[in-house]
């Protein structure tokens, strides 16, 4: 594969998984076998996925500008659902989406660090 069309093919599939998420907080009917604690656990794990693809596929976009974009994106989200009758808004949602960004970004930090501190006790 040309290495000058993988950034390409990231942002592709950044786009088709905003999509992907969308579809699914919009849709009518739930997710089979999913409760409530499981439908939060799911927007954790929706938008931690989220927030690594985005620093992959926007690596010279800066952090906050990229959280800033997902709150955004998990707030239409919940504002779209207020005009569908089977959704309703939720600011749990949000709260949840908020999670899987800073466990993503928590983790990122502390890799990066780690990186940081093999690199530096390596030149020694």
């Amino acid at each position: 594969m040309d290495r000058k069309r993988l950034p390409t093919l990231w942002v592709a599939s950044l786009l088709a998984s905003l999509a992907i998420v969308l579809w699914l907080a919009l849709r009518q009917g739930s997710v089979p076998l999913i409760g409530h604690y499981n439908d939060k656990l799911l927007h954790i794990i929706a938008f931690t996925f989220l927030a690594a693809h985005c620093r992959i596929a926007l690596p010279k976009i800066p952090a906050t500008i990229q959280v800033v974009g997902l709150i955004s994106f998990a707030l239409l989200i919940e504002l779209l659902q207020l005009l569908l009758p089977w959704r309703y808004f939720s600011w749990m949602d949000i709260a949840a989406d908020a999670v899987g960004m800073m466990i993503f970004w928590g983790i990122f930090a502390g890799v990066m660090s780690f990186s940081w501190l093999k690199k530096h006790f390596s030149q020694h």
